[in-house]
């Protein structure tokens, strides 16, 4: 029997578990600080000392006698069974149930659960690169989501999307063409970014497809924004705002700093001071001027933004060409009477606009000159040859460039004023903000953030100066610039690129985009077709109208997206429908999540070579011993583990962690099919007969299944990992487990107690997969299909039925807390007859509990004298005995004594560990046999019609 019992532990991580050190609290029971372990032996009484030796020998003995029996009982004991292995290679696993809990999940969902949807509308990734530890979190938390409404019996509608315009995916196109922006003609440019994105997008998607991430992911089941049908929808969209009026067109700048004048005066000599705000309202004429525009003389300002730690205190100021300039210029209410003059082209070359300013003869000098080179010279020229009015250059000073360089060049950049396409968000935004009183945030704090983000704009720059992307199409008068866009030229213009796609816009000849109501007034060859595309933002932001009635039960992204998907999405959704009285943001739940940083809380980069590839985590690395095969499952219990709502880290102990949590996840399992014999039963009669600890379990399931509904509906999913964590190492493997074995291997399979038993582990493995199903759904269809086969049901169509009421059960709860923490004092005392080598196994031992007199009737005692015959099996010991004050406890070989209190008293109850008084059963190794019996008497009536007569004449 010792052989069969081993090679079942073997294989069963949780039958090895060591008894408990500690177990549930209390706050009725506390160990007294008098209380204090006694090991007591009488020296005094030699014979009865010499009679526990004879005894203990002969026990010796006796199993050395019956080591045959006990390999021969091994056959009679119910031992656990199971087809489920302790541990299953990842790639068998997915090559087993990837299709069932994915792509046949999706389409099975679709077909066969009830309306409406529930809708999670997928904010598309970058078609750029491979994918990170940070889009794995991203994906993985959307479909836990999805997968607990399907387990609810909801019907989900899921379209993976992808962003695939803008300035990156262009940069890596020019790459492989080996080509310099602005030189290749906009066709060519544009289907080779196309190239580019569908080369990502494929990448990208075999990569998600390994996270086990239900949908459908085929090209059919998903959105790309360069979709015709895509663009089509953003073009309407930008129609309306054209309509509505939010759409204009501005100048503006970006962030620069202005250098401090020459600081090399020489000598010179005070002749007076005065107050720079004496200066305010003054007018200058400046340096160069002569030109076409009349009294072209300007104001002096003051400014906080000017400091005296370097130059002269007074600085040019140039509104075309830094923010600071121009947010002065905006809030005195300067730009309506002095517009932005804009002397520099895309090239950081001068204009011929220098004439308008300067005059003729500066123009002839500068026109075509790059600024921050040729140009630069040749106008400390111009003021070095100027005697009018005195020297105008004091001095050469050489400066460091404080622009930011560009990265492809390594040259300085230079801001301009640039003409480009606004939306108004001062219309929208106090109904943008309205809309959001209606949304859950999750986390909370979340709202006042993207609400500080609405609150802050006015306006939102939708044009960029790129060709690949969705063009903004409009028509302007070549000699002044002046845009024609209105609603029938888009109308007309939306109309044609929706026949021949977006790509026409660059390819097809102007006069077919002029409408035909415009044609007398705006003939073709004074016309030019504008090149801005659309901000990516805006891309992306109108993907809510491809949902049928725009509005998603949930939006999930980064914290990043606040200030962009989060807000384009809403400011385009409430911008289209400012007819409807109450606004409506496209989300119905908004929840965010933090950023992945490695595991000393930097972020990923390859510089610092910190970088963890998801797929590594999934498919291991080049070392298998630092970058093991984790699996899917584990990358999933890792993105779940943590709060999310914060920065999450990813590195060696996390993932262990999760292995760790998967372990034991599986080997719970392995136990409740090997005990089930791989079969469930759904009979849901509630047993009549079931123990106090088994009443106790089921509550604290009743409680498990509560606590993770409630998680999951709430997004709290690393609460649903810490209580199945708390359940499966507290209350199954250190306590039920333990204690049920010797009921589940030994007992009649008839038995009253075994069933009950039985009972709790079907109820806890059909309560519990389901609970586990969205986070590792692989370990959730294995389980499944050990129960129903390979052809049954998914877990997923079984779904999550809610657990029998009854089941909850405070008094018993009380109870079994009260009793845990006996056992506690228990355990801690045969741990010492163990170090002291007078036991190696509990069941070795006999309990006695001591209650001092007047105690009879306190609440612990009245629950021991009615749990007596339960106490061995829950302490895992041969006998317990209750006794009075007049108990010999030092009638014995050897004892350990500890006082425990009993709650609302002042009294303590001794608790002895001592020699267990009968013999060992061969069969079911308690201590629980007397000397003329081949076994104990639970086990003869277990072998009541199995007995092999053979055995019985060995024993």
């Amino acid at each position: 029997m010792r052989t069969c019992l081993l090679q079942w532990l073997e294989l069963e991580p949780l039958l090895r578990v060591k008894r408990p050190r500690t177990s549930h609290p209390s706050r009725h029971l506390s160990t007294s600080p008098r209380s204090r372990s006694l090991k007591m032996d009488n020296p005094d009484d030699k014979s009865m000392k010499e009679k526990r030796h004879e005894r203990s020998r002969a026990k010796h003995q006796e199993n050395n006698e019956k080591t045959g029996g006990d390999k021969a009982y091994a056959s009679t004991l119910l031992l656990p069974r199971t087809k489920f292995p302790v541990w299953n290679e990842p790639p068998v696993t997915r090559k087993q149930y990837h299709e069932r809990t994915t792509q046949e999940l999706y389409e099975w969902q679709a077909k066969n659960l009830e309306e409406p949807a529930f809708v999670l509308h997928d904010g598309p990734p970058y078609a750029n690169g491979n994918l990170h530890a940070g889009h794995a979190l991203n994906k993985i938390l959307k479909d836990v989501i999805l997968r607990y409404n399907i387990l609810q019996g909801r019907k989900v509608s899921y379209v993976p999307g992808w962003d695939c315009h803008g300035l990156p995916v262009e940069n890596k196109t020019l790459e492989k063409l080996k080509a310099d922006p602005n030189t290749l003609p906009p066709a060519t440019l544009r289907a080779a970014a196309k190239q580019t994105a569908e080369e990502a997008i494929s990448t990208q998607r075999k990569e998600m497809d390994q996270f086990g991430l239900v949908g459908n992911w085929k090209h059919e089941g998903t959105y790309r924004t360069m979709d015709p049908a895509f663009e089509s929808r953003q073009l309407r969209i930008f129609q309306k705002m054209v309509k509505g009026g939010l759409i204009y067109q501005l100048l503006i700048v970006a962030t620069s700093r202005l250098t401090s004048l020459s600081k090399l005066l020489g000598e010179y000599t005070v002749s007076g001071s005065i107050k720079g705000s004496a200066l305010q309202g003054v007018v200058y004429w400046p340096l160069f001027h002569g030109g076409d525009i009349p009294d072209f003389t300007r104001p002096i300002l003051t400014g906080h933004e000017v400091l005296d730690d370097a130059g002269t205190g007074l600085v040019h100021m140039a509104p075309s060409h830094g923010h600071e300039d121009y947010q002065s210029f905006l809030s005195r209410g300067l730009l309506q009477n002095n517009p932005l003059i804009n002397i520099v082209d895309a090239h950081g070359r001068y204009t011929s606009a220098v004439q308008d300013v300067w005059g003729k003869a500066v123009a002839q000098r500068l026109v075509g000159l790059e600024v921050l080179f040729k140009g630069n010279k040749e106008v400390l020229t111009l003021l070095e040859e100027d005697k009018r009015d005195g020297t105008k250059l004091l001095g050469i000073e050489k400066y460091r460039h404080r622009y930011p360089y560009d990265w492809r060049t390594k040259k300085p950049m230079i801001i301009r004023a640039t003409a480009q396409w606004f939306a108004n968000l001062d219309e929208i935004k106090e109904r943008s903000l309205q809309s959001l009183d209606t949304v859950e945030f999750y986390p909370t704090a979340s709202k006042r953030r993207l609400q500080a983000f609405i609150q802050e704009r006015s306006e939102w720059c939708i044009s960029r100066q790129r060709t690949w992307g969705v063009p903004i199409p409009f028509l302007h008068i070549t000699e002044s610039g002046e845009p024609i866009l209105d609603e029938a030229s888009l109308d007309y213009i939306i109309a044609l690129l929706e026949e021949k796609g977006t790509s026409y816009w660059w390819e097809g000849p102007i006069e077919e985009f002029i409408a035909p109501s415009l044609a007398a007034k705006y003939p073709a060859n004074i016309l030019t077709k504008g090149t801005d595309t659309m901000d990516v933002w805006f891309d992306s932001g109108t993907s809510w109208s491809s949902m049928q009635g725009g509005v998603a039960d949930v939006y999930l992204e980064g914290s990043d997206q606040h200030r962009g998907w989060f807000q384009s999405s809403l400011l385009t959704a409430i911008a289209v429908s400012r007819e409807t009285a109450v606004p409506q943001a496209p989300f119905k739940k908004l929840i965010t999540h933090g950023f992945v940083l490695d595991d000393k809380g930097r972020k990923m980069s390859k510089s610092l070579g910190n970088v963890i590839s998801p797929l590594t985590v999934i498919n291991g690395g080049s070392n298998s011993k630092s970058e093991p095969a984790y699996g899917a499952d584990v990358l999933r219990l890792w993105a779940v583990s943590t709060q999310y709502s914060g920065d999450v880290a990813i590195g060696t102990v996390a993932l262990k962690q999760a292995a760790e949590t998967l372990r034991k996840l599986r080997v719970t399992a392995r136990f409740l099919l090997g005990s089930l014999q791989d079969t469930v039963s759904d009979n849901r009669i509630r047993p009549t007969n079931l123990s106090l600890l088994d009443k106790y379990v089921l509550n604290e399931l009743w409680n498990l299944e509560r606590d993770a509904k409630q998680a999951y509906d709430t997004f709290a999913f690393h609460e649903v990992v810490a209580s199945l964590s708390r359940f499966v190492n507290a209350t199954l493997s250190s306590l039920y487990f333990d204690v049920s074995k010797d009921v589940l291997y030994a007992d009649p399979s008839s038995s009253p107690n075994r069933l009950a038993i039985l009972y709790v582990l079907n109820s806890t493995l059909q309560t519990m997969t389901p609970i586990i199903a969205p986070l590792v759904p692989y370990l959730a269809e294995e389980i499944q299909a050990s129960l129903e086969g390979a052809s049954g049901l998914s877990v997923f169509q079984r779904g999550w039925e809610s657990v029998d009421q009854t089941w909850r059960d405070e008094g018993s709860q009380k109870d079994m807390e009260a009793l845990l923490q006996v056992r506690k004092a228990v355990i801690d005392l045969l741990e010492k007859a163990r170090t002291e080598k007078k036991i190696r196994s509990s069941l070795e031992a006999d309990i006695q509990l001591i209650l001092p007199d007047g105690t009879e009737t306190s609440p612990l005692a009245t629950l021991l004298y009615h749990e007596e015959a339960y106490l061995s099996r829950l302490f895992i010991v041969s006998n317990v005995t209750l006794e009075n004050d007049q108990a010999k406890v030092f009638d014995q070989e050897w004892a350990f004594s500890e006082l425990l209190q009993i709650p609302d008293t002042e009294e303590y109850m001794r608790i002895c560990v001592c020699p267990a008084a009968r013999l060992k059963c061969p069969r079911c190794w308690s201590y629980t046999k007397e000397e003329e019996q081949h076994v104990c008497g639970r086990c003869k009536d277990a072998l009541s019609d199995k007995l092999d007569p053979i055995v019985v004449e060995k024993a």
